[in-house]
């Protein structure tokens, strides 16, 4: 989709400085019109490149993902920013097996998905295959998995609340550490 949402805004760009030069004799509505139109064609050309360039994404993680690695960003009141929670993920096919490139994904920081991350990255750390996956739950339910944990949810209205939940899945084959060698 970004490819050629890129495609299309440089074939807009190309067409417009080609035909639309000092010497035309188009009047000034038209070519004020192609200068509003090159300026929202920057806007698409910018945002295209950032999610291009690997930038973390705020879209909806996939269902179900294999764990790459992770960043626990913790808000920072002295600077007064909030924290973030980086995931690098490859979703997962039917046959559980990754596809595609690892992605970036942005979660706004939440203290027990920090604790469960935390978690993850010790799992990847160890060695071990880490998937995640988005357990749908009713609040009601939620609600009472929280007086049994002693968890902050929140309140039971009838509303399915999303959560993002990590497991390991076996040990992954390192390969062997050598012995580093000196010049």
């Amino acid at each position: 989709m970004m490819f050629w949402l890129l495609i299309g805004c440089y074939t807009v760009l190309g067409i417009l400085l080609l035909n639309l030069n000092l010497r035309s004799q188009w009047s000034w509505p038209v070519k004020a019109a192609a200068i509003v139109i090159t300026s929202i064609t920057y806007y698409f050309t910018y945002q295209s490149f950032t999610d291009l360039q690997g930038y973390p994404v705020d879209e909806t993680l996939p269902e179900r993902f294999e764990v790459q690695w992770v960043l626990i960003d913790e808000p920072d009141k002295v600077s007064n920013t909030e924290g973030q929670i980086y995931l690098w993920v490859r979703e997962l096919n039917k046959l559980k097996q990754p596809v595609g490139q690892p992605r970036v994904f942005k979660q706004s920081f939440d203290e027990a998905l920090a604790e469960r991350t935390q978690e993850a990255k010790s799992m990847i750390e160890g060695g071990e295959r880490v998937i995640g996956f988005i357990e749908v739950i009713d609040s009601a339910d939620a609600d009472d998995r929280a007086n049994a944990d002693n968890q902050r949810t929140p309140s039971g209205d009838g509303r399915l609340d999303r959560t993002i939940q990590f497991k390991a899945v076996g040990n992954v084959d390192l390969p062997p550490k050598s012995a580093a060698t000196g010049p």
